[in-house]
């Protein structure tokens, strides 16, 4: 499985402009070893914040069939979080390959990634 090029992957991560610029910039001369340590702090920010994203989605989902306000059934729930995945990928380079969008997918969804927040 092929993995998302490291200058793709931050600019999909939710840093601000200025530090993305920043990290961009300075890529080429980083060591292996920083490299890695530049993945796993965009991998933990992309989980972190799409299982964010799915958390408050569900909540609201869930508070207006509390209130009465909807009825949503289990394949609601499964489309409201594609819906927001699908968000995501809007931010990928479209010269992603479906393989590279598929490793993106897994890595959200591995146990790598760190547990939902609540």
């Amino acid at each position: 499985m092929n993995s998302i090029p490291l200058s793709n992957l931050i600019k999909i991560t939710p840093f601000n402009k200025a530090v993305k610029d920043k990290i961009l910039k300075q890529l080429p001369s980083l060591s292996e070893a920083q490299k890695i340590a530049i993945t796993n702090s965009c991998w933990r920010s992309i989980s972190i914040t799409y299982q964010a994203h799915v958390k408050e989605k569900m909540d609201q989902m869930l508070e207006e069939m509390t209130s009465g306000k909807a009825v949503y059934e289990k394949q609601d729930f499964i489309s409201a979080e594609n819906e927001i995945f699908n968000k995501l990928l809007v931010k990928i380079d479209e010269t992603q390959s479906q393989e590279q969008v598929q490793a993106l997918k897994d890595k959200l969804k591995s146990s790598q990634s760190p547990p939902p927040t609540q």
